[in-house]
């Protein structure tokens, strides 16, 4: 039910915006491109790759009790930050105003983080965060896409052969995969290797990172520059 709420709010908040005609058009593309593409992948991975651990890894990791969990003091300086960052927000010249897409993003998807903020409650903001990369406000992070995907028909089979991908990417480029690891925050989602839970994600940022290295070799003391830096997941 809360996903039709949801899908509804995007399309009146697109017909607003005059965008729903090439949203539409995208999404139908997406649609019945997408099954193919993970159907033919999925066919193509070995028996090893078939058999990866994704119903572990998308298990709720707080009844394991070992996720991290939020301390208070961090919560109330999140929401210091949010009241600071609203006061200083009225100030803003209309042209860098948000508006138009992020506008939608954040009013569709940004509803219970947003209350829990204003209303200053620290124990539903702690647990936003400790539920964090399944909640909706992290929607376009990776984690919360592919966790939705996941319950879907074909999900399973999204998620082994995304995470196949990326994980070849990333070997092809001589890194060790043993390196790579996501730490115990949150309530992420992926495949459970070695005992850590190790996201689509992480794998995508690790590839693209050790990609930026390998281009900036020969360049001394690089300065890079991350414009939409998400949670911090390619930097770190």
């Amino acid at each position: 039910m809360s996903r039709i709420v949801y899908l509804y709010s995007k399309v009146k908040s697109a017909w607003r915006n005059g965008a729903l005609w090439d949203k539409s058009i995208r999404f139908l593309i997406t649609m019945f491109r997408r099954p193919f593409e993970v159907v033919t992948g999925y066919v193509f991975l070995s028996n090893s790759d078939r058999s990866l651990n994704a119903k572990d890894g998308f298990a709720d990791h707080r009844k394991k009790g070992a996720h991290h969990r939020s301390n208070p003091e961090h919560i109330r300086r999140i929401i210091a930050a949010y009241k600071a960052a609203k006061q200083d927000q009225g100030k803003v010249a209309p042209p860098y105003q948000i508006k138009g897409l992020w506008a939608e993003w954040i009013a569709v998807n940004y509803q219970k983080l947003i209350s829990a903020l204003e209303a200053e409650d620290v124990p539903a903001l702690s647990s936003l965060m400790e539920n964090l990369f399944r909640e909706q406000f992290t929607i376009g992070t990776g984690g919360y896409d592919d966790y939705i995907r996941y319950h879907t028909l074909l999900g399973s089979f999204y998620v082994k052969y995304l995470w196949s991908d990326y994980r070849d990417k990333l070997v092809s480029l001589d890194h060790d995969i043993q390196k790579v690891a996501f730490p115990a925050v949150g309530n992420p989602s992926g495949v459970f290797l070695n005992g850590n839970i190790l996201p689509i994600e992480t794998l995508r940022h690790a590839y693209h990172a050790v990609e930026m290295n390998q281009l900036l070799r020969n360049v001394p003391k690089a300065n890079i520059v991350e414009i939409g830096a998400g949670f911090g997941g390619l930097c770190k």
